[in-house]
């Protein structure tokens, strides 16, 4: 038993002295995309739309996934660094549309602006949406206007 107290007492001291934040600290994390209005989940629940602040725990990795209708989800793992800060903070994502390819070939092209014509056509997304996705496929593919 007294060696048990001995190391709490010491365990205890040790934090102390090197600055970290004691378990169940929560600190804030900003998080926002663009574009904006992507669903925020942290554990698989919901916790709102970016842009937003969240208080995060500060002993462990938390899983955040920025997800977004006709983008590519996101997924980024905020946890805390030496000293207790957590990082990234804050969290910007630049979402990819979904239908971008991850190399880069004139057929994909092709099918890139084919769906993008289908996504505009559908009215299924917001304008400024696809005003982004369109902004991103001729940036991706170095098109000029």
């Amino acid at each position: 038993m007294r060696f048990l107290t001995a190391f709490i007492a010491s365990a205890a001291a040790a934090l102390a002295l090197a600055g970290c934040h004691s378990i169940g600290d929560d600190q804030n994390v900003k998080i926002s995309s663009e574009p904006s209005d992507a669903v925020v989940r942290i554990g698989g629940v919901e916790a709102g739309h970016t842009p937003l602040t969240v208080a995060l725990a500060t002993h462990f990795a938390t899983e955040l996934r920025i997800e977004k209708n006709g983008f590519k989800t996101e997924i980024i793992t905020v946890s805390a660094k030496r000293g207790g800060a957590l990082h990234p903070n804050p969290v910007d994502v630049k979402l990819v549309p979904a239908f971008m390819p991850d190399d880069l070939t004139k057929a994909d092209l092709k099918a890139a602006q084919e769906t993008l014509k289908w996504m505009k056509d559908s009215g299924q997304f917001a304008k400024e949406d696809i005003a982004y996705m369109e902004a991103y496929l001729k940036d991706f593919f170095k098109l000029k206007d």
